[in-house]
């Protein structure tokens, strides 16, 4: 029998991790049965264990299928690897009926199980760059994740965010999307411009994956762009975590001050 939902998170730093962890576990209690935390540099069994307290946690090293040479790339050295984990959530529909990734500078503030839902009306919910539901003062496309057209793609679709994800396993999954999206970042990596987010925009058309778009102000509200976040269920952070900063049972150095924040213009 599968599991419910899991989260997925990423980053390369620990204290982020927990803190979302933390913020899960005070805003949303038991909506995920796992949370599914990838790495590049090992994490230490303390902050392991401090996690597995907050709730079941399992920790998977990343090792992307890619070229070392492609991270010497100037739009690709901006970035950690571990924006490419992402291609992974399609594997786990396997195990679980829904897996969302959340982006680790945010603040939770609200109930993340209708988010779900949106998810399972499609198969898939995103945050959709449009007229309605965009997160910034403009609409955005999916262009500007390249920096020239794709032939056989509408570049001029409505951007989809890869900060939000919510796959579900009412997706029809008739190839491995996984592999794919390897595989297209190796083909496009002199053109992508925002890699991860490209390629998740090319599968979603590639492979006619219905997508329930969400609003970008309640779940991706930028309090930094002037918008009154205080009704966002999903803030987006401007907090600064120190190099050394590591998260403790008592303290969390990055989220002390922020912990009872609630975000507002």
């Amino acid at each position: 029998m599968k599991k419910k939902n899991a989260v997925m998170l990423a980053d390369t730093r620990p204290a982020l991790v927990g803190t979302v962890l933390l913020q899960i576990q005070k805003t949303n209690p038991n909506l995920f049965d796992e949370a599914i935390i990838y790495y590049v540099d090992e994490i230490m069994a303390s902050d392991r264990e401090i996690m597995c307290d907050i709730m079941p946690c399992r920790f998977v090293q990343y090792v992307p299928p890619l070229p070392e040479s492609l991270f010497v790339k100037p739009r690709f050295s901006r970035f950690s690897s571990l924006m490419f984990c992402r291609y992974e959530m399609f594997s786990y529909l396997t195990e679980f009926e829904t897996i969302t990734w959340l982006d680790t500078d945010i603040l939770i503030q609200g109930d993340l199980s209708r988010l779900i839902d949106f998810a399972k009306i499609s198969g898939a919910a995103l945050i959709r760059e449009d007229p309605v539901n965009k997160t910034a003062e403009n609409p955005d496309r999916m262009r500007t994740c390249f920096t020239t057209k794709l032939p056989d793609y509408r570049m001029d679709d409505y951007l989809y965010c890869s900060g939000t994800i919510v796959f579900t396993d009412k997706l029809t999954v008739n190839k491995d999307y996984t592999r794919w999206c390897y595989s297209k970042t190796i083909e496009w990596a002199d053109i992508l411009s925002l890699p991860d987010q490209g390629v998740i925009n090319a599968a979603i058309q590639a492979f006619d994956i219905k997508v329930t778009a969400v609003s970008g102000k309640t779940y991706c509200c930028y309090p930094a762009l002037g918008r009154d976040c205080s009704g966002a269920v999903i803030g987006i952070c401007t907090c600064i975590i120190l190099p050394g900063a590591a998260i403790t049972r008592r303290g969390r150095v990055w989220a002390a001050a922020a912990w009872g924040l609630r975000l507002s213009h």
